[in-house]
């Protein structure tokens, strides 16, 4: 709960926001949750909190698809795309989205490099489900995040060899950052025209 409450703090979310990310599980725990939730919490981070707990009921639905789906077949993103679409029409206020997006990268942060077929799952889940809905809401830290993750867990062969050449191709772009640098300095001075370039 805290690590979710901190990823929407990073979010800039409002206070009820946050304090529903740290109460999203009352509803596992406590009998009369919603209600007890809005008497002591206030109306909207009840509410939200029950929108979470809604959403999460598609869990089943989401991980069936995403696990059992032959991603090849061309049939699969059309009902992947149904899949986003309901997911968004069940949710009434846009925060509870972005309360399940926190919840799924926080988990994929705890799985870490822990073995299992739970952590394959929400993988699988969160690179056909969540990581594109994060792209349409334009959030693309937790995008990038989800897609990172997700790809390390199914792919950690893969992972390693792009990410050992990415940092190989940031070494190269000190060595031309700066002569790039000089040459739009350049063509500036022979433009006539003043500008200053920083790098």
């Amino acid at each position: 709960a805290l690590g979710m409450a901190l990823i929407v703090s990073a979010l800039r979310l409002d206070e009820e926001t946050r304090l529903a990310a740290l109460l999203f599980a009352v509803s596992d725990c406590i009998e009369d949750s919603i209600e007890r939730l809005s008497a002591d919490f206030g109306a909207t981070v009840a509410q939200l909190v029950d929108g979470l707990r809604r959403l999460n009921g598609l869990r089943l639905v989401t991980r069936t698809h995403a696990n059992t789906a032959d991603h090849k077949a061309p049939d699969v993103k059309a009902q992947t795309e149904i899949l986003r679409k309901m997911i968004l029409a069940l949710v009434e206020d846009i925060r509870v989205i972005l309360l399940r997006l926190a919840s799924r990268t926080q988990t994929l942060r705890w799985f870490g490099d822990k073995p299992g077929e739970r952590r394959q799952e929400a993988a699988r889940e969160s690179l056909d489900i969540y990581a594109p809905l994060a792209n349409r809401l334009g959030i693309h830290s937790l995008k990038l995040e989800l897609e990172e993750l997700g790809f390390h867990t199914l792919y950690p062969h893969r992972f390693r060899v792009l990410e050992r050449e990415m940092k190989r191709a940031r070494g190269n772009q000190k060595e031309f950052l700066p002569r790039i640098t000089d040459n739009i300095r350049q063509a500036l001075a022979r433009a006539g025209i003043e500008g200053s370039v920083e790098s």
